[in-house]
């Protein structure tokens, strides 16, 4: 009787679970896009060492009506790539 209640239970649970559908993001404007001059810090797992700058160039472009492209390049310790 207790496996039929938890069963019961279970089936109540996932069943009122609803699938999200998909989530409509707009390129490049969208905060969640990685999209423009970004600048960070970067600091080593040891304090005593020195913080360093990241620098980050990116462009975001749609590629079709579901997916974008993110290119651009990456600045670290005066290395470009």
């Amino acid at each position: 009787m207790r496996q039929l209640a938890m069963w019961l239970v279970c089936s109540v649970l996932v069943t009122a679970c609803t699938p999200h559908g998909p989530v409509a993001v707009a390129v490049p404007s969208d905060p969640h896009v990685l999209h423009g001059q970004w600048t960070g810090r970067v600091t080593p797992r040891n304090e005593s060492g020195p913080v360093d700058t990241l620098s980050l160039n990116v462009v975001a472009t749609y590629v079709d009506e579901t997916h974008f492209a993110v290119a651009g390049t990456a600045t670290f310790h005066q290395v470009t790539w």
